[in-house]
C-alpha cells in the first residue's frame, strides 16, 4: 500500500524516462525545475529494449509470465527471454536466451546418486523423460511461480520461479524417504544435471575448459562465468544453494563427471546437511542467470559469548542470493548468533554537481522473529565486492566504528525500533548529515544494517531472539527490494548534468517535432 509520501511524489514529481539507468529512476519536480528525485534500486529494475519491442530504451522490468498459448509460457520483458512448456513435456523443460544472441544453455535432470568414502556411486534414481502436471489457477501460473508437481518423480517437484534479473529453476523434495534408502556408507547425495551445449561450441566454467573439470570439484565463493569459444563470457551460473523451510541456506559444490558418455554437472549435498534440515527442501537447478547484487547477510555464531561472536574478524556464513536475510542476533540451540545486512547501491549515475538534500533508506520487513524489541541502526561498509557476500565482509559493517567489532560506528540515520514495526511494509530511515555526505556520485555507495546492541561497544547479550526478516533484491517482487531515495538540486534550473556512456553533458527536457519527449543539448 502507497504511503503519504510516495503519493506526494506522484504528485509533484515527473520521470523523466530518458535518464534511466538500470538500476535507477529519476523525476523532475513540477513546479520546481531545480529539484530532482532519484530513486535508486540495489538490483536492476529495468531492462534494456534494444530491439524497441516497447517503446525502446530502458523499460520496466516485468517479470509475470505471459500465456500466448495454452501450450507454454513466455517471459519477454526482462534482460532475458525464456520459454516454458505447460505440460513439461518438451524434452528440455525450458529454452532460455539472452537478449546477446541466440544461444542456448540447457541443463537437464539425470537422476540421484548416493556417493560413498570410496567414491563408488550408487543409483537410487533412474533418468527418465521429464514429465509433470501443472499445478494451475483456471490455467494461470500461480503469481511469478509455475510449480511442476511430481516433474522428478514421486514427492519431487519442480517449480520456476521469475525474478527481476533471474529466472530460478529450483527441484523441491518433500522428504528424504522420496530419495530412496541410504547406502551404507554414504558421504553425500548427488544429485545429476546433464549440462548440454547446443550450439557445440568449446565452453569453460569459471576459466578452466570444461574437459579439464571431469572428476574434480567447482567451489566458488561467487558465480561460475560460462564462456563460449569464439563468444567470450555469456552468462554465468550462481552458487548453488539448497533453502529448507524455515529458509535455512546451505551453499553446495558441484561436481563434473562423464556418465554414460555425457558430460555431467553433480549437486553434492553432504549427508550431514540432509540430516539437519526441515523439509522440504528447495535445490536451485543451476540456471544461467543476469546481474547479481551483492546484498544479504553475513552472520557470525558462537558457542562462547556473545561478545565473542561480536568481535569476531570473519563471518561462519552468509547468504547473498536468498530471497531474505536475517537482520539482528539471537541464542539459539545454545549458540550466539549476530546477523549484520549489507546493501550496495550503484549512485555513480548521480549528476556530479548535484546538492543533495536529503536521502531515505527504505527496506522492506517480511516478519518480525523478536522475542524482545531492539534498535536498528543504518550505517556504512566496506564489503569487497558489490555483486557477492563472503565470510570476510563480516567485520566491514560499520564505518567509523573500532576494532573487529567495528563499534560505536558512524550513524547515517536515527535508529528505529522493532516496537510496533510494520510487517509487509516499507521501514524508512532519513538519513542525517553523516549518512547525506557518504553518498557517492562516482560509484556505490555502501549500506549496512546492525543491531544497535551489535554496534554498541557496551551491548549486552540478548535474552533470546531479536532478529526480522528483510527482503533483498532477489524477492519476487520488484516492488519490495532495497531503495535509496535521493533528493537533489541543480543550480541551472532545467539543465541537469548527466552521465552517459561516460560522457557528460547537459541536457533539458524537450519535446521534438514529432511530439516525442527527448532531450537538447544546452549550449548554455
Amino acid at each position: 500500500m502507497p504511503i503519504i509520501s510516495d503519493i506526494v511524489n506522484l504528485i509533484n514529481y515527473s520521470e523523466l524516462y530518458e535518464y534511466r539507468t538500470p538500476t535507477a529512476k529519476f523525476r523532475l519536480n513540477r513546479w520546481n525545475r531545480r529539484r530532482w528525485k532519484a530513486e535508486i534500486h540495489a538490483a536492476p529494475i529495468h531492462f534494456l529494449d534494444e530491439l524497441g519491442r516497447y517503446g525502446g530504451g530502458y523499460e520496466d522490468i516485468d517479470s509475470r509470465w505471459q500465456r500466448p498459448t495454452s501450450s507454454i509460457f513466455t517471459l519477454e520483458k526482462s534482460p532475458y527471454w525464456a520459454r516454458l512448456s505447460a505440460n513439461f513435456t518438451d524434452p528440455d523443460g525450458f529454452e532460455y536466451r539472452s537478449y546477446g544472441g541466440d544461444d542456448r544453455l540447457n541443463i537437464r535432470p539425470l537422476g540421484f546418486w548416493w556417493a560413498t568414502a570410496e567414491g563408488v556411486i550408487s543409483s537410487v534414481a533412474e533418468p527418465k523423460p521429464v514429465l509433470g502436471k501443472l499445478t494451475s489457477v483456471d490455467g494461470a501460473p500461480q503469481g511469478k511461480t509455475v510449480v511442476y508437481q511430481e516433474a522428478f518423480g514421486a514427492g519431487i517437484h519442480c517449480q520456476v520461479q521469475a525474478r527481476g534479473t533471474a529466472l530460478v529453476r529450483e527441484m523441491v523434495i518433500d522428504n528424504l524417504g522420496v530419495l530412496g534408502e541410504i547406502v551404507p556408507g554414504a558421504e553425500e547425495l548427488w544429485l545429476g544435471l546433464e549440462f548440454r551445449n547446443d550450439a557445440k561450441q568449446s565452453c569453460k566454467l569459471g576459466g578452466v575448459p570444461v574437459s579439464e573439470l571431469i572428476g574434480n570439484r567447482i567451489e566458488s565463493p561467487g558465480s561460475v562465468v560460462v564462456e563460449k569459444e569464439g563468444v567470450g563470457p555469456w552468462s554465468r551460473l550462481r552458487p548453488i544453494k539448497l533453502t529448507d523451510a524455515e529458509d535455512n541456506v546451505w551453499y553446495l559444490p558441484l561436481r563434473w563427471e562423464i556418465v554414460l558418455g555425457r558430460e555431467v554437472l553433480f549437486k553434492v549435498i553432504p549427508l550431514e546437511v540432509l540430516s539437519r534440515v526441515k523439509f522440504p527442501i528447495r535445490v536451485d537447478d543451476s540456471l544461467p542467470y543476469g546481474p547479481e547484487a551483492g546484498d544479504g547477510l553475513v552472520q557470525c555464531q558462537s558457542a562462547v559469548t556473545y561478545a565473542a561472536a561480536r568481535d569476531a574478524a570473519s563471518g561462519s556464513g552468509f547468504s547473498y542470493t536468498a530471497t531474505t536475510f536475517n537482520m539482528g542476533q539471537g541464542f539459539l540451540a545454545n549458540q550466539w548468533f549476530i546477523y549484520r545486512g549489507f546493501v550496495p547501491f550503484d549512485t555513480s549515475s548521480l549528476p556530479d554537481d548535484a546538492n543533495i538534500t536529503g536521502v531515505t533508506f527504505k527496506f522492506w520487513v517480511q516478519s518480525d522473529l523478536s522475542t524482545t524489541d531492539f534498535n536498528i541502526g543504518v550505517v556504512g561498509t566496506s564489503q569487497a565486492s558489490t555483486a557477492i557476500l563472503g565470510n570476510p565482509d563480516y567485520d566491514e559493517c560499520g564505518v567509523g566504528g573500532t576494532g573487529n567489532a567495528k563499534a560505536n560506528p558512524t550513524l547515517y540515520a536515527p535508529v528505529v525500533s522493532t516496537d510496533g514495526i510494520s510487517i509487509s511494509a516499507y521501514t524508512e530511515m532519513i538519513f542525517n548529515s553523516n549518512g547525506k555526505n557518504a553518498i557517492s556520485k562516482t560509484e556505490d555507495t555502501l549500506v549496512g544494517l546492525r543491531s544497535e546492541r551489535d554496534y554498541k561497544d557496551s551491548g549486552t547479550a540478548p535474552g533470546g531472539s531479536e532478529y526480522v526478516k528483510v527482503y533483498s533484491s532477489e524477492q519476487t517482487d520488484e516492488d519490495n527490494d532495497p531503495v535509496l531515495i535521493v533528493d537533489y538540486t541543480v543550480a541551472n534550473g532545467l539543465v541537469a548534468r548527466r552521465k552517459m556512456g561516460g560522457i557528460e553533458g547537459l541536457f533539458s527536457p524537450r519535446a521534438d517535432s514529432s511530439g516525442q519527449g527527448g532531450f537538447a543539448f544546452d549550449r548554455n
